[in-house]
């Protein structure tokens, strides 16, 4: 398997093989780049017990948007950082074991290295709306499901019950605390819900002694900071604070964008591509009207917007993975089968990643010879070459699935 080769993951991630970069300076000498280590296998010949090292470690360099980055703080190398996925809903596992944890209630984020919480901080992303006047006490709101072409809806953590709704073909953004509608942007963008609402008559009473008032909606902040606990300052800095920054490597929901196929054995019910509405919930890409859906035991149902067409057994290991065989139910029988009975299967595509570049910067000195190499970065777009820092490009992604694959085997550097 050659250095940097790149593979990509159904979630849309990138994933490196270490690689060497050789300086043939006065004295040769040589840096690993990706994972930062080597790995030990058995000689091919002779004594099996005598082993080499090579470049076999892999790192993980995020690309699907879904992500969390945790950086800065200090240098000790037991300290958990880089890229964390999303694993399931309000968790992320990241490097050495270690996971990120929201509080659905108060957004709050927590990271901890299996032992306790090393560093916390308050949440952050989604929207923050501002009132003008009166005692309105809602701030924050976070994307709950998407549903592309149709709808997002967005929760406020803390406060059930109350649901921001985007329609997007009319561009109207409601939010409403039950049924009834309390504040309202009529109009505007089909893609951005920010903007100004207006506050119902009911709002008004509720919340501002009649009078109107207003209730300003923006974009929230996609960066944080992490302050170490007690813990985190005794385990990882001799006891002294610090802190850690928190990225959400894009605004996209943090569910997997990975769609899913369809595919009746026999019948005519709705075949082809479903693409995620949330961490349970698929859309056909040609049909709106037919959904999928798994419950909290794994068990799912397929809807063509009338009635369940088919069903899948329960299964707890696969509460976010739709894959598997789906049985008609007699309403799917009578609909898509001709009265017989039938069976499809559902298989996860491979989502793209974004469109960028992974690269790796080698920092050189006055004569121009390596003295230190980055670990792999993946970003849109490359940083310019300086006289102290040189980009060599591993890999670019074109954002709909294509990788070119740039650089493999061992970059060699001559000054």
């Amino acid at each position: 398997m050659s250095q940097y080769s790149v593979f990509l993951d159904v979630a849309g991630n990138l994933t490196m093989q270490a690689g060497m970069v050789q300086c043939l300076h006065g004295t040769t000498t040589y840096f690993a780049a990706g994972g930062g280590q080597v790995s030990r296998v058995p000689a091919p010949v002779g004594d099996p017990t005598v082993q080499r090292l090579v470049p076999g470690q892999f790192s993980f360099h995020g690309g699907s948007g879904r992500n969390f980055i945790v950086s800065g703080g200090p240098s000790n190398p037991a300290l958990p950082k880089g890229y964390f996925l999303p694993v399931v809903p309000d968790e992320w596992k990241g490097p050495q074991g270690a996971q990120i944890f929201r509080d659905p209630g108060t957004g709050a984020i927590s990271l901890n290295d299996g032992t306790g919480d090393l560093a916390t901080g308050p949440g952050f992303g989604g929207l923050v709306g501002t009132p003008s006047a009166g005692t309105y006490p809602i701030t924050d709101w976070v994307l709950s499901a998407y549903y592309p072409g149709t709808a997002a809806y967005y929760d406020a953590p803390g406060y059930p019950l109350w649901v921001m709704g985007h329609d997007l073909v009319s561009g109207d953004v409601l939010i409403q605390f039950g049924v009834d509608v309390m504040l309202s942007r009529i109009g505007g963008s089909t893609t951005d819900p920010s903007g100004v609402f207006t506050a119902s008559p009911a709002a008004e009473v509720e919340y501002n002694g009649g009078s109107p008032w207003t209730y300003t909606v923006a974009g929230g902040s996609l960066s944080g900071t992490l302050t170490a606990t007690t813990y985190g300052e005794d385990t990882y800095n001799g006891g002294s604070g610090f802190s850690l920054t928190i990225d959400a490597e894009s605004d996209l929901p943090a569910w997997p964008k990975s769609p899913v196929e369809f595919t009746p054995f026999s019948g005519t019910a709705q075949a082809g591509l479903f693409t995620p509405t949330g961490w349970q919930g698929w859309q056909s890409e040609d049909d709106p009207d037919w959904s999928m859906e798994l419950d909290g035991s794994g068990a799912g149902e397929i809807s063509d917007g009338i009635d369940t067409v088919a069903t899948r057994a329960a299964d707890v290991t696969k509460l976010y993975d739709p894959s598997g065989t789906w049985t008609a139910t007699s309403y799917g029988e009578a609909n898509y089968g001709a009265g017989e009975a039938w069976a499809g299967d559902v298989t996860v595509s491979l989502a793209a990643p974004m469109a960028g570049f992974l690269y790796v910067i080698l920092t050189v000195d006055g004569s121009n010879e390596v003295t230190a190499v980055s670990d792999p970065l993946f970003g849109a777009s490359v940083p310019t070459n300086t006289s102290t820092e040189k980009v060599f490009i591993i890999a670019e992604c074109d954002g709909a699935g294509g990788i070119v694959q740039v650089q493999e085997g061992p970059i060699i550097w001559i000054p």
